[in-house]
């Protein structure tokens, strides 16, 4: 009985840590992305996009504008540089304008812009 309850135990403990190592597997670099960033969107007052694993970014630059014209810095934030896993952002608008611009500093300095959305179409 006691050698079946130590076998049992070990199983146990395979099948727990196979699970959770299968859990925390980096996702694979995709050759096929073309941009940092994937699924920028708006909601819930709150700007939300997120980057995948492999991607060398600095930092993010968040713009806003009224016309889509006249761009004014909003902020800066700061990026989880050489990550392993997809990881998410979030930028709470605390007074919206219309229009707002995700762009990125790669850690090579080089600047990307991601995209445009207008706020007032999203709520």
């Amino acid at each position: 009985m006691k050698h079946l309850t130590f076998y049992l135990g070990l199983i146990l403990l395979l099948v727990y840590t196979s699970v959770t190592q299968a859990s925390n597997i980096p996702e694979n670099e995709n050759p096929e992305k073309t941009s940092e960033v994937e699924n920028f969107d708006y909601r819930n007052g709150m700007l939300q996009w997120e980057t995948y694993a492999g991607v060398d970014v600095k930092f993010f630059l968040i713009e806003s504008s009224e016309n889509s014209e006249k761009w004014k810095l909003v902020n800066e934030v700061d990026a989880y540089e050489k990550i392993r896993y997809k990881h998410r952002y979030t930028f709470d608008l605390r007074r919206p304008k219309k229009f707002y611009r995700l762009s990125v500093i790669n850690t090579n300095g080089d600047i990307k812009q991601i995209g445009v959305i207008d706020t007032s179409k999203k709520e």
